[in-house]
C-alpha cells in the first residue's frame, strides 16, 4: 500500500481509494533526488518512497491526470516538519 512519505501527511492509497479520490502517489525523481531531500523532511529515500500529489502544484504536472511530473518540479505545498494542521486538502478531495 502506498503511503505518503512526507512527515505528518496521513494520505494513503487506501484512504484515497476508499473516499473515491484520485490522488496519485509519485516516486521521487532520481535526477532531482538530492534537491527533494533538502525540501522534504524525509528520513530516507528508497525505490518505494512515494509522496502524494497534495504536495505539488497543478503546474508541476503534464496533463490533468497528475501522473507525470515536469522536469524540475519540486514539492512546495503542505510541507511541514511539525504537526500543526491537517495536510489533507479536504476542499479539493471532498472528504
Amino acid at each position: 500500500m502506498a503511503t505518503c512519505a512526507v512527515k505528518f501527511c496521513e494520505n494513503t492509497y487506501y484512504k484515497a481509494k476508499k473516499n473515491e479520490q484520485k490522488l496519485p502517489f509519485l516516486r521521487i525523481p532520481i535526477q532531482t533526488e538530492s534537491i527533494w531531500t533538502k525540501v522534504l523532511p524525509l528520513d530516507s529515500i528508497d525505490a518505494n518512497t512515494r509522496i502524494c500529489a497534495d504536495h505539488l502544484t497543478e503546474h508541476d504536472f503534464y496533463g490533468e491526470n497528475k501522473q507525470t511530473l515536469k522536469p524540475g518540479a519540486l514539492p512546495t505545498l503542505n510541507i511541514s516538519s511539525t504537526r500543526g494542521t491537517s495536510l489533507l486538502r479536504s476542499e479539493e478531495h471532498n472528504v
